[in-house]
């Protein structure tokens, strides 16, 4: 799939060799040659990731960070800075601004190319969770409205960071080296350790050291670290031997978020992994969102049922699969009798509570299989797979028993559809709907089915 970069270089000479690069690797190149141009280009392009040099344009590495993250489009979009200031306070300082990555000049394509791939598939992550996002209504179409402004981060929370190497002592030495720059917790355990399924506290952020390993036998603990973690939104931190960039960036494709060379600077090694526990954070919060606008779309907030929307397209579901298989399907539609009054009579809270009461007492009448959803008001939709009209009133029966004791009695309405019937859900809920008022009608008689019609 080709992605947009950004190229960011007031060199000529410099845009032409890094765009053939690019281009080689089948990305779409738009080149910037002042800091305005960037800023007009991030808007009308929105780029899979950035690359720039800094000085190039007449700026400073961490101006030039603090510029890019403080335009909307710009907040999440992946920055390589490429400069000839390679020292590792600048490094700090770079990566506090925003940067995801800084590369000393001249680079070469085994530094480039794996934090490039990297910073793809977050950009393909992150455009996943957009579109489920937008599908859910949750945000407008533009990727800046999906920033970390718009989600409840605190900066105060404490992350999780887990220590595992194959000598317990190197582990712990990196253990030291955070002393005093991370105020997040620190374990530390033995990468055989690590490498069990366990039930304690899934970690933040679990660092790897693989620098005593030789290169087979790292990267098959990789990738069972990384099968190991799925399902979870742990994020996989490698430490290699010094100067190892063969194996940072195996560790890169292999799906680790950072690679750092054992040894390096203690600030730069804690600096990068605050920005993958801010990155994480930000995430989860994404996540976190989605799935509440998920749950709100499908559930009925009261009850915790599924909602009309929700409910009906499961039954829509259940009676094509009754269809498919030459079987009927039935429909109950319960009605809480008087249940204006009990509202007028003692206020709203307990006819929620009369509501509440019912949502939990009905499925214990019901079989596997059987789906129960709050339809609107005091009205619940039952439906019944593979259920003739016979079965479907044993169940109202027992719904009857198992509802009863101080709650208001209920009118209940049944409609079959037979495997040879070309009816719709809303059809047949209509049916239901009417038989429900047939029952009302004979509660004013006595009869065997007297809620029942």
């Amino acid at each position: 799939m080709v992605h947009k970069v950004l190229l960011i270089d007031g060199d000529a000479a410099n845009r032409i060799v890094m765009r053939v690069k690019l281009a080689a690797a089948h990305h779409e190149v738009t080149l910037a040659d002042s800091l305005a141009e960037a800023v007009g280009l991030l808007a009308e392009q929105r780029p899979a990731f950035i690359l720039a040099d800094a000085a190039s344009i007449g700026l400073t590495d961490e101006a030039l960070c603090r510029a890019i993250r403080a335009c909307p489009e710009g907040r999440e979009t992946g920055l390589i800075l490429l400069t000839s200031n390679d020292l590792a306070a600048t490094r700090v300082a770079c990566l506090a601004a925003g940067a995801d990555e800084i590369l000393a000049k001249p680079v070469d394509d085994l530094a480039l190319m794996p934090v490039m791939r990297s910073l793809i598939r977050r950009y393909e992550e992150a455009q996943q969770l957009m579109g489920t996002a937008a599908r859910v209504g949750l945000v407008p179409e533009a990727p800046g409205s999906f920033a970390h402004a718009a989600f409840a981060i605190n900066p105060e929370e404490r992350g999780l960071i887990q220590i595992a190497s194959s000598e317990i002592v190197r582990a712990r030495q990196l253990k030291a080296m955070l002393a005093g720059h991370m105020r997040d917790a620190v374990a530390v355990t033995t990468l055989a350790e690590a490498l069990q399924p366990n039930t304690r506290a899934v970690p933040d952020i679990l660092l790897i050291d693989v620098g005593l390993l030789d290169p087979g036998t790292a990267a098959a603990a990789l990738a069972d670290l990384r099968n190991r973690l799925a399902g979870h939104s742990t994020v996989l931190f490698v430490v290699t031997a010094h100067d190892d960039r063969a194996m940072q960036a195996l560790a890169r494709d292999m799906g680790a978020a950072d690679a750092f060379a054992f040894g390096s600077s203690a600030p730069e090694l804690a600096a990068r992994l605050r920005v993958q526990l801010a990155r994480k954070r930000s995430a989860d919060a994404q996540r976190f969102q989605i799935d509440e606008g998920l749950r709100l779309a499908a559930f009925d907030p009261l009850t915790g049922l599924m909602n009309r929307r929700a409910g009906l397209i499961a039954v829509d579901r259940l009676m094509e699969s009754c269809r498919k298989r030459g079987r009927s399907m039935s429909l109950l539609l319960l009605d809480v009798n008087d249940f204006k009054t009990i509202n007028d009579s003692h206020g709203h809270s307990a006819g929620d509570a009369v509501l509440i009461e019912l949502a939990a007492r009905i499925p214990n009448a019901l079989r596997d299989g059987d789906i129960l959803f709050r339809l609107g008001g005091d009205e619940f939709i039952v439906a019944l797979p593979d259920a003739p009209n016979a079965i479907a009133r044993l169940v109202a029966r027992r719904i009857e028993r198992v509802a009863g004791g101080h709650l208001p009695t209920l009118a209940v309405g049944v409609a079959t559809a037979e495997p040879d019937q070309e009816i719709g859900v809303e059809a047949l809920v209509a049916l239901a709907d009417r038989a429900m008022y047939r029952a009302k009608s004979l509660q004013r008689t006595a009869g065997s089915d007297r809620w029942i019609a």
